[in-house]
């Protein structure tokens, strides 16, 4: 009878946390990285030289083309730091800098696009504005 009950007990605990739906998860993120956020990082300039051509928010994932010399881009590692700006009021403004890794010793103009998954960022109550260091332009979040 005791292992009656505990078998009992045993599948209605499987079955309560197999039921359980977690929309949040971020393994269902359709971009490429997640934004770091780190204030030290940020601070420090990017270890490779590069220029960004077009920054666009496309669903949950901020795109960033960039461009920088090199063989094929296929070494290239790519990380985008936030300095963790609290907001204030109704209205924020996240700063980010793109950090570049590049060892490719090849002249190439070689062009890429990075995808970042912003979905953490929408928020209804609050207006979210992206500065992005060598963007001119800022991109507004819309929910």
């Amino acid at each position: 009878m005791r292992n009656f009950k505990l078998f009992v007990l045993s599948v209605c605990a499987l079955v309560f946390v197999n039921s359980c739906d977690n929309d949040d998860d971020a393994s269902n993120s359709e971009c490429d990285f997640n934004i770091i956020a780190d204030e030290n990082l940020y601070a420090e300039p990017s270890p490779s030289d590069y220029n960004i051509s077009n920054a666009e928010i496309n669903e949950d994932c901020l795109e960033i083309t960039i461009q920088a010399s090199g063989c094929s881009g296929s070494t290239w590692e790519v990380d985008l730091i936030s300095n963790i700006t609290p907001s204030i009021g109704f209205t924020r403004t996240i700063y980010l800098s793109l950090k570049l890794t590049n060892l490719e010793a090849c002249a190439v103009f070689i062009t890429k696009t990075y995808s970042f998954d912003i979905s953490h960022l929408r928020n209804e109550f609050i207006t979210t504005f992206i500065s992005i260091e060598g963007w001119d332009d800022t991109i507004e979040v819309i929910d």
